[in-house]
């Protein structure tokens, strides 16, 4: 659609959560991708967020639903 200069009505569910993460000043460092199988990825959201008294970094796992 960004790339067609389509408008869109609604915020898209990545658009959602990319306001989420920059209302709390929270960042993707990096998307290390484990495998694929059978459309289903596996991979780890590596996040950081800073303030005024440190920097911490977290990450997520991202595995399909059982």
């Amino acid at each position: 659609m960004f790339m067609r200069g389509t408008a869109k009505g609604t915020p898209l569910t990545h658009d959602l959560l990319a306001h989420i993460l920059r209302a709390l000043g929270t960042k993707v460092e990096r998307v290390d991708c484990e495998r694929s199988e059978a459309w289903h990825l596996f991979a780890r959201l590596i996040l950081s967020a800073e303030n005024e008294l440190a920097t911490k970094e977290d990450y997520r796992d991202r595995r399909p639903a059982k």
